[in-house]
């Protein structure tokens, strides 16, 4: 449904709130979303859902300043004439730069200098064109003579820097009031900038992001872990391919407050190692362990069923030794009742056996993807994204034995259901492949097929007499 949100006088007007013109009802942002984009599928107009009529928003007008920065973040001044906006106008235009290729050398730290003082989020990324020296002088004038607020620091994509340039950012933002460190993307980081790195510097250091720095040593990742072993909640290593074993057993199965670990990509780790983190670390909610071609999946997924009873998120996409009894332990297990997550790309061994018991045990499952299957059936698939009403999205791209009229369904059946913007329902008809050929399947049951049929809404006698004259659940509706 639609949450009613109180609306205020336009002047407290909140970009959370939304109101409708001309009717003038008000809606949150999100739901305004929502029924915008639902229209938008169904190719109809949107319509307010207090009086049904046909609406658009009313957006506040900007104010001036908002309107004059946004023109220079589209292209940024000279060096001089940023040195002259005011320290908080900085910090936002730090933010909104569009062609992020023009922050280096005087422009970048005409930006950035005295910034850290007033950010709790500090992000620099894509920037191609900034050297690592660049960003070290940038290091030494984010804060200026103030102390520092950032609560999270983030490097993305800076094919630069190296351990110099983020062992020096660690340097200036090192302290309590730093929660959240991502050094994502960069090829040039090995790891020693981790030596300086230790609890009495960082003591509420929760979560690690090092995704997809492909260069880090693992003896660099292992120090990490034992430096905030007291701390550390959420290791996220994903595409890491030097880790190995030692970093599992000796680092994060020592960590006691671990809630999320995502090592997917790690290659070279094995399924013993794993299992000692699952074993040692009984609060994880989240765990991503897909492509990891040396891990046996079906081990895995009875090892979290016998120790995670917290777990939300599990994906063991194309890892091998995935099959129906794997998944059967899974969700008969504590874990089922509260997984919202699962992850069984390129599972052949999977069939409609593990999507009924998924959908009798995992009730609060939202999210499966089931991509790169051979073994699912068309009706298995139906039956299930209908018969589970908490599921939104529902992963069947590269199917063999699904088809495009199976798709259309699938997307319609999800479609109408209640998700965020971060769960939007993956099947849609503006994106359908070509089906391969498939053999046709029979409709072994017509009294389940009236029933579930019954279940979509359709009159009893339309259902009967096209039961009878089809020879698939999909033909039928």
């Amino acid at each position: 449904g639609v949450c009613y949100t109180p609306y205020g006088p336009l002047a407290d007007l909140e970009d959370s709130v939304q109101r409708l013109s001309p009717c003038g009802h008000a809606i949150c942002k999100a739901c305004c979303d929502k029924v915008t984009k639902l229209a938008r599928t169904r190719s109809k107009v949107p319509l307010c859902p207090f009086c049904r009529q046909v609406f658009f928003v009313a957006q506040r007008v900007p104010p001036l300043g908002d309107l004059c920065l946004r023109r220079i973040a589209f292209q940024l001044p000279p060096a001089a004439q940023l040195k002259k906006l005011p320290l908080q106008t900085r910090a936002r235009l730090l933010g909104m730069v569009k062609n992020r290729r023009l922050l280096y050398a005087d422009r970048l730290l005409a930006c950035i200098e005295g910034v850290g003082s007033v950010m709790e989020r500090l992000v620099l990324s894509d920037l191609e064109n900034a050297s690592d020296e660049n960003i070290i002088q940038a290091s030494r004038l984010a804060l200026g003579s103030r102390g520092s607020a950032v609560r999270l620091l983030a490097l993305h994509n800076i094919p630069m820097a190296k351990d110099s340039c983020a062992g020096r950012w660690l340097e200036v933002v090192k302290g309590p009031q730093l929660e959240e460190l991502q050094l994502t993307t960069l090829p040039e980081l090995e790891g020693g900038c981790f030596e300086r790195l230790s609890a009495a510097s960082f003591p509420n250091l929760r979560v690690v992001n090092l995704q997809d720095s492909a260069g880090l040593q693992a003896s660099a990742l292992l120090l990490l872990c034992q430096s905030l072993r007291d701390s550390l909640e959420q290791a996220l290593f994903g595409g890491c391919r030097r880790i190995e074993d030692r970093v599992l057993v000796d680092g994060l199965a020592q960590c006691p407050r671990l809630s999320a670990v995502d090592i997917r990509g790690c290659w070279q780790i094995s399924t013993p190692a794993v299992l000692s983190v699952l074993e040692s670390c009984v609060g994880l909610q989240s765990v991503n362990i897909s492509k990891c071609g040396n891990l046996d999946g079906g081990v895995l997924l009875r090892g979290a069923a016998e120790n995670c009873s917290c777990l939300h998120e599990f994906d063991v996409g194309c890892v091998d030794g995935v099959d129906d009894d794997a998944v059967m332990c899974l969700a008969a297990s504590e874990v089922g009742p509260h997984l919202r997550v699962l992850g069984l790309e390129s599972s052949s061994d999977v069939t409609d056996v593990s999507l009924e018991v998924l959908r009798e045990h995992c009730p609060q499952l939202r999210r499966l993807d089931i991509s790169r299957n051979s073994s699912v059936t068309e009706d298995a698939i139906i039956h299930f994204a209908s018969g589970h009403q908490n599921c939104m999205v529902l992963q069947v791209s590269n199917c063999r034995r699904v088809g495009n009229h199976c798709r259309l369904l699938l997307g319609s059946l999800l479609s109408g259901r209640t998700v965020s913007s971060a769960e939007a329902p993956v099947a849609s008809p503006t994106r359908v492949r070509r089906p391969r050929l498939q053999e046709p399947q029979t409709m072994t049951d017509p009294d389940a097929a009236i029933a579930e049929l019954l279940t979509l809404g359709f009159p009893l006698e339309r259902v009967q007499a096209a039961v009878g004259r089809c020879a698939t659940v999909v033909d039928a509706v």
